[in-house]
């Protein structure tokens, strides 16, 4: 199986207070069908843990063309991409019950050594080989974060419970959610995010107390989370903004 596809029916339960799906939906949609795809490769997280390893997320882009709203039927279809030295690229994209596309991910993935919780480079760790698709077919791989100046605030924030995974640190869908808390609801009502790119540095463990630190400048927007006691930064977002309408 060289894609997988997975459909489903957006619902009240699915959006925000402005009917719009909130980006960190789109995060644990690609968690699930990640795993099944991997799974299906027998790369899956049962089949790792044998080999005392994890796929954690390295760098993730996602591109809206449209707020989706409920009652709207959408499909979403993951696949990977040729290794590269360092990381295991991964693209998803989402389209209409039309079959037009209306948004995009491309990622990159690592693995993770479980217990000394070290990175383990793909020469040195050989997997079952799966259908690899070529990069001219692919949406670009995520980059650097650019940088911008503007207007800043800043906010403390402690992991919850409910932050925590079974990796034993904050889920990568946690963090665009995170990230949306930095702004108002009547600012997330008014404008959606229709682009965020995050690099993630460093985990985060359940004890780490984090400095969230937003940069605005008219559409767009930076997050940098550092350790507030080391100052290590922690993940690194660029985003941009479109009217909710």
């Amino acid at each position: 199986m060289e894609r997988m596809r997975d459909t489903r029916l957006i619902t009240p339960a699915d959006v925000d207070m402005a009917d719009t799906v909130p980006l960190h939906f789109w995060f644990h949609w690609m968690q699930i069908i990640a795993e099944q795809h991997a799974t299906y490769w027998r790369v899956g997280r049962n089949e790792l843990m044998t080999r005392n390893l994890a796929w954690v997320l390295a760098r993730l882009k996602i591109q809206l063309d449209k707020p989706v709203r409920s009652g709207e039927t959408v499909t979403m279809e993951t696949f990977a991409g040729q290794t590269t030295r360092t990381a295991y690229p991964r693209f998803l994209l989402i389209k209409n019950e039309n079959g037009s596309e209306i948004g995009r991910i491309s990622s990159l993935w690592a693995l993770m050594d479980f217990q000394s919780r070290t990175l383990a480079l793909p020469g040195k760790t050989p997997l079952p080989d799966f259908p690899k698709f070529p990069p001219e077919v692919c949406p670009p791989l995520p980059g650097r974060v650019p940088e911008i100046t503007g207007t800043k605030r800043e906010c403390l924030r402690i992991p919850q419970y409910e932050d925590i995974d079974i990796n034993q640190h904050v889920n990568n869908a946690r963090y665009p959610a995170w990230i949306g808390d930095m702004f108002t609801p009547q600012e997330l009502a008014a404008r959606y995010i229709d682009s965020l790119q995050i690099n993630y540095r460093h985990e985060i463990s359940p004890a780490t107390a984090c400095k969230l630190t937003l940069t605005e400048k008219e559409n767009e927007f930076s997050v940098a989370c550092n350790n507030s006691e080391t100052g290590t930064l922690l993940f690194e977002a660029y985003g941009t903004m479109k009217e909710n309408q």
